[in-house]
């Protein structure tokens, strides 16, 4: 599997628990996601995200997951994006870090709203880092609490392991599409209920009495399964030291983790799911709405597409040059 793997440290861009090396916990207390991203795609952090360019969101269909979908799509002919066999490993990887943070402005946009004035560009210009203007384009501020919040919510889900986007987002790539068509696919795949799109069930689950009735069928219709013993994660504790730390009322969150921490998923491993419930928290936190979530774990996941499509496009590559 090309990109993004669940194998040990030296073997790819992400182990278990880790970043090329780095660990997740480690990166969710002090990184930005700016600089995740050029660690996951270039193995260093010299070259993060640059600031989005100024393009109004071309379409609104009164769902943020589609806007930005539709919107990334739509890059390939506006910015001359050709098929990978005929791109450069240079181009492809300015390209992915242009639409990457295209995602964000896409997504901020369309949050905003049409009914509201847009964040004038140059507001946008003052402000410094992915996260803080994410939230100016949005609400026009960027209250340091929600940066924090945000920051460490698209770094700790920047590249799951196994994550079905992941490999949609590969297999894109091995055809030869474009760069905006391989993001624009993985964004598709991540909107399922099984994926990204089951944040939203979360954030239900979170406004509910921790053991209640609610959370019993919560689990007994997603197949939830006794383990022998409760899962503990470093990555799941620094996100609750997140949370704590940005003043957040994280102690029902926690009670759900605990929760959840004995249990299994056939398909979701519970680190996975007790991440997922933290950076629903986080991101519910900053102000982002149920309909939103699904989205915003797109953000968060351009990080790991874009390390995967470089590594594919480098085989792809090496295949036709034979």
């Amino acid at each position: 599997m090309g990109g993004i793997e669940h194998v040990s440290d030296g073997e790819g861009p992400s182990g278990a628990h880790s970043y090329r090396g780095l660990a997740v916990e480690e990166a969710i207390r002090a990184w930005s996601f700016e600089s995740v991203w050029a660690l996951l795609v270039d193995g260093e952090v010299g070259s993060p995200l640059p600031p989005a360019e100024a393009f109004p969101l071309p379409i609104r269909t009164g769902d943020h997951r589609v806007d930005m979908q539709a919107a990334l799509a739509g890059l390939a002919p506006v910015w001359g994006f050709t098929s990978l066999p005929t791109t450069s490993p240079a181009a492809a990887r300015t390209s992915l870090a242009r639409a990457s943070v295209m995602a964000l402005s896409f997504l901020a946009q369309s949050a905003r709203g049409p009914d509201v004035p847009a964040v004038p560009d140059w507001v946008v210009d003052q402000v410094s880092g992915i996260a803080r203007r994410f939230l100016t384009r949005w609400l026009g501020e960027a209250d340091e609490r929600r940066v924090r919040a945000i920051n460490a919510g698209w770094v700790a889900i920047a590249a799951a392991p196994g994550c079905p986007s992941l490999e949609v987002a590969r297999h894109t790539a091995a055809t030869g599409a474009d760069i905006a068509a391989c993001l624009a696919a993985a964004v598709a795949a991540s909107s399922g209920p099984l994926v990204a799109g089951a944040a939203a069930r979360l954030a239900e689950v979170l406004t509910t009495a921790p053991g209640g009735a609610q959370v019993r069928e919560f689990r007994r219709q997603w197949g939830f399964a006794r383990r022998p013993s409760p899962h503990t994660s470093p990555q799941v504790e620094a996100l609750e030291e997140v949370s704590r730390e940005v003043g957040s009322e994280y102690k029902i969150v926690a009670a759900h983790a605990a929760e959840i921490a004995h249990y299994t998923h056939p398909r979701f491993p519970t680190e996975q799911l007790l991440t997922t419930l933290w950076v629903t928290h986080l991101f519910t936190f900053a102000g982002v709405p149920p309909r939103m979530l699904t989205a915003m774990f797109a953000c968060g996941k351009t990080a790991g597409w874009s390390a995967t499509i470089v590594t594919e496009h480098s085989r792809l590559l090496e295949k036709l040059n034979r």
